[in-house]
């Protein structure tokens, strides 16, 4: 981090409105995209969930462990991989709703880094939107486009804060213009 702050301080201003910000922010998470995954297998219990609530089941109620889920996902793949398969899910709702969304078109761990990859980058485009809507700079933008940490926890790790984070700055938006 040492290294990217002094390379961030001694590199010219980037130019650019809110498409660049994006376009670097993608091509950013990309890159971790291509590589074999992250610092976390949390994934693997958003997936799960998701799946579970797909199958009828209550992921609030019965544990990943428990055996009538062998029944309901013979041989699933993810379902081994769940981090402390005894307890029961944590996550609101709105995220099981969107695990499950999520795993309807693809079952794989890259679609939740893909997913939380591109919601990171559109936070760092809308981040641009506001600070520009503000008559700012975008420094603050390109910044965040370009922060190694939250590229590697939503691209490479696939943690859902991408998607709350987003959320809000997309609030922040719509209340700068007046919605």
């Amino acid at each position: 981090m040492l290294a990217w702050g002094l390379g961030v301080a001694l590199l010219p201003r980037p130019t650019g409105g809110a498409r660049a910000v994006l376009a670097a922010a993608l091509a950013v998470r990309a890159l971790l995209l291509l590589g074999a995954g992250g610092l976390s297998d949390d994934l693997y219990r958003y997936l799960w969930e998701g799946r579970a609530v797909l199958l009828g089941g209550n992921p609030y109620a019965v544990p990943p462990a428990d055996p009538s889920w062998a029944a309901l996902a013979p041989g699933d793949p993810v379902r081994a991989l769940v981090n402390h398969p005894g307890f029961t899910a944590v996550y609101p709702p709105l995220v099981q709703w969107f695990f499950a969304g999520l795993g309807a078109l693809w079952y794989d761990p890259r679609a939740v880094r893909a997913a939380m990859g591109l919601a990171d980058a559109l936070t760092a485009w809308t981040l641009a939107r506001v600070l520009a809507g503000r008559g700012r700079r975008l420094d603050g933008a390109w910044l965040y486009a370009l922060l190694p940490l939250g590229a590697v926890e939503s691209a490479s790790s696939g943690h859902l804060d991408a998607l709350a984070v987003l959320c809000l700055v997309l609030a922040i938006h719509a209340w700068d213009r007046g919605r």
